[in-house]
C-alpha cells in the first residue's frame, strides 16, 4: 500500500503544523513562568526573589546535601546529613538539586520509608 503524493504532502504539512505548535506552547510556557507583575498605583512591588520559602513540617523532614550515591545497590541519590547518610531510590529527577541544601519530606522512618518530595532550601 503506498501513499499517493498527495497524501505524502498533507502528512508532512500536518507534522510541521504539530511541531510549530509545541514549540509555540512551550515558548508560552516558559513566558507565563517568568512573569513578574508590574505594580499599580497605591500597591507595593514585592521582590519575588527575597521571597522565604517557609521550611515543610520537621516531624517528617530531613535537611541536609543532596548527592550523586556512591552505593547504587541503596539507591540512586544519597542525602548527607550531619550525623547520618540516607539513600534514596526514586525515578523522579532531581538533577537540578545536586549538591544543595535541600529538605526531603517522607513517611516512615529511616529503616523504611517513601520519599515525599525534595525542595531546596
Amino acid at each position: 500500500m503506498t501513499l499517493s503524493n498527495k497524501q505524502q504532502y498533507i502528512g508532512i504539512a500536518l507534522v510541521v503544523i504539530a511541531l510549530a505548535g509545541v514549540i509555540w506552547f512551550s515558548r508560552t510556557k516558559k513566558t507565563s513562568e517568568n512573569f513578574t507583575p508590574q505594580s499599580s498605583a497605591g500597591q507595593e512591588n514585592i521582590d519575588q526573589t527575597k521571597l522565604v520559602k517557609p521550611a515543610p513540617n520537621p516531624e517528617n523532614t530531613w535537611e541536609g546535601t543532596l548527592k550523586i550515591s556512591d552505593n547504587l545497590k541503596k539507591g540512586n541519590l544519597m542525602l548527607v546529613m550531619r550525623d547520618r547518610t540516607v539513600y534514596i531510590q526514586t525515578s523522579r529527577d532531581f538533577s537540578g538539586l545536586l549538591d544543595k541544601e535541600v529538605y526531603v519530606t517522607y513517611d516512615g522512618d529511616y529503616n523504611g520509608f517513601r520519599l515525599g518530595d525534595i525542595i531546596e532550601k
